[in-house]
């Protein structure tokens, strides 16, 4: 079992109200190894409710969360559907896994507003 590492990622939108990064604050590298366990995601007071946020991951590439038209902050704990050995993704009630990331993560807003921060923070089971 591996240990539980946060990423935080800030993010302010330029005046069209859009904003990407890959590159968390204050870390020596931008990869996650290891599972994803929860995102938490805070509005500064007056990203509108146009505001779109999508996680993706590189390696594989996925998308871990998607929130369309929120500004509502809060914490989310993402999953992905189980597959079958044959690689058949299976219904939500045969079960969920965490989403494996072996690489950085690319976080993208848009309708943001202009000039309008927001951090993502990214708790994940590092694996060695």
């Amino acid at each position: 079992m591996g240990l539980l590492e946060v990423k935080t990622y800030t993010l302010t939108t330029d005046a069209s109200g859009n904003a990407s990064t890959s590159t968390p604050d204050q870390s020596r590298t931008a990869h996650i190894n290891g599972f994803i366990e929860t995102v938490e995601v805070v509005y500064e007071d007056g990203v509108p409710s146009t505001c779109n946020l999508v996680i993706t991951s590189n390696t594989p590439s996925d998308t871990i969360l998607s929130l369309t038209e929120n500004n509502t902050s809060g914490v989310w704990r993402p999953r992905d559907l189980v597959h079958t050995n044959d690689g058949v993704q299976q219904v939500a009630s045969v079960g969920l896994e965490r989403f494996a990331v072996a690489g950085p993560l690319t976080i993208t807003v848009s309708g943001g507003g202009d000039t309008k921060m927001i951090k993502v923070r990214v708790i994940y089971q590092r694996r060695f």
